[in-house]
């Protein structure tokens, strides 16, 4: 007798994944985000950058002379910075993709819109040890969310993860406490016990209890010796770091650029068919509040993060159909390729200024002292 093959229904049939949540499409945003850095060698940006983190402020710079140490050896010590600029900001790109999946459930078509922004991090808004230290703050804010049904899992997790974010960079550790208190305070808040919420003190001792992993990577901030900073003074420069978080060669375009971003962002506040995680604008806020307390050099730092989840949180409701949904995509792919094309093309102006400054200090100086300009001694 044949068994009957029992049917699924159609309201039971798990969708497929739509094109822009494909292992293809994220690998091609990935590219585009690394696109900018591939060509030359070492843009002079970077020959300026490497090795000089913000030392009066933040002194531990471990990680990148670790990896720089690991993998000279086999690269050489141009390809090894090669190697790690660019695997800096596709690193903060997938954590922002893999933060709306944990958040969502699903990655929203709108945060391609964010992707552009981990390009500019590595180079316009903080150092390498600094970028890197945030890449790895949203990835662990992500772990954080998927963690969230297994609190003793997590606590164990958290008390490495915030030690390895510590000391790669202090600002790291300290944004992701603040994203994780907002969080929490944020899901505490919206419990509700007997149609009455908590108070905000009773969640705010809570969401403090959930952070008691990330305290043990404190003891590190023992040997911070903080320089002299002029908080005062940098207030009436704030405002210019959230609405520059774009910027590089071209100010026109660039404020055009981020004229579209404040345009996503009031737009799906305006239009009802979308909705906004509550952690990731809870985590949006407080780094926003971060933002503002911190001292002039960090804070351009953690400005563009600020952005980066206030994108993140956007999703897509049911009222939203899936062509919809795809036009959008398609518009932050677009988005994101313009902004990859504007900064290789950066970056090419950049290195050919340097090559011609280079080739004119040449020819000022004796012949017998070209040498040493094209082959340092350390290199001889």
């Amino acid at each position: 007798m044949n068994a009957r093959t029992p049917k699924t229904s159609a309201a039971t049939r798990i969708p497929q994944r739509p094109w822009w949540e494909t292992r293809w499409c994220i690998a091609l945003a990935l590219l585009l985000v690394a696109a900018p850095l591939l060509w030359p060698l070492v843009p002079p940006r970077l020959q300026a950058m490497f090795g000089s983190d913000a030392a009066p402020l933040f002194p531990w710079r471990p990680a990148i002379d670790l990896l720089a140490a690991a993998l000279t050896p086999m690269l050489g010590l141009g390809l090894a910075i090669k190697a790690i600029v660019v695997a800096i900001p596709v690193l903060t790109a997938a954590a922002m993709l893999w933060l709306s999946d944990q958040a969502h459930g699903r990655v929203q078509p709108s945060a391609y819109f964010a992707l552009p922004f981990a390009y500019n991090l590595a180079f316009l808004h903080g150092f390498l040890n600094a970028t890197l230290a945030m890449a790895l703050a949203l990835g662990a804010f992500a772990v954080w969310l998927r963690l969230g049904g297994r609190p003793r899992m997590r606590a164990a997790v958290f008390v490495i993860l915030s030690a390895l974010i510590c000391a790669t960079h202090v600002l790291g550790w300290l944004s992701l406490g603040v994203m994780i208190f907002a969080a929490e305070l944020a899901r505490e808040r919206a419990v509700e016990q007997d149609t009455v919420r908590r108070g905000w003190g009773e969640c705010g001792g809570r969401a403090a209890l959930a952070c008691l992993p990330l305290a043990p990577a404190a003891l590190m901030l023992l040997t911070w010796h903080p320089g002299g900073v002029d908080w005062l003074g940098s207030l009436p420069l704030k405002p210019g770091w959230l609405t520059m978080a774009l910027r590089d060669r071209w100010p026109l375009f660039d404020a055009g650029c981020m004229v579209v971003i404040a345009l996503v962002i009031y737009k799906s506040y305006r239009d009802r068919r979308f909705v906004h995680a509550p952690m990731l604008v809870a985590a949006t806020i407080g780094l926003l509040v971060l933002f503002v307390a911190m001292p002039a050099g960090a804070d351009m730092t953690v400005a563009p993060y600020a952005i980066i989840l206030a994108l993140l949180s956007i999703r897509c409701t049911a009222r939203v159909k899936l062509h919809r949904r795809g036009e959008v995509a398609w518009a932050a792919l677009a988005f994101l390729a313009v902004r990859a094309v504007a900064g290789a093309a950066s970056f090419a102006i950049e290195s050919a200024d340097s090559l011609r400054v280079e080739s004119d200090a040449r020819d000022f100086l004796p012949a017998d002292s070209h040498r040493g300009l094209s082959h340092p001694p350390a290199a001889r």
